[in-house]
C-alpha cells in the first residue's frame, strides 16, 4: 500500500565508470585497503582470487 512499483529501466554505468577510472592496480590498491574482510570479519582473499 505504502511501497511504490519500481521498473527496470537498465543498468547504470556508475560502478562500472568508476572501476574504469581507478585500473588495474587501483582496484587492487582498494581491496587491499577496504575488502579484506567482510561485514562479518571473515577474511575474504580477494586478493589471492584475483591474481
Amino acid at each position: 500500500m505504502a511501497a511504490p512499483y519500481y521498473a527496470y529501466t537498465g543498468d547504470r554505468g556508475l560502478l562500472s565508470d568508476w572501476a574504469m577510472k581507478k585500473g588495474n592496480d587501483g582496484l587492487k590498491q582498494y581491496w587491499e585497503e577496504k575488502n579484506q574482510s567482510s561485514i562479518d570479519n571473515i577474511p575474504t582473499h580477494i586478493i589471492a582470487k584475483n591474481i
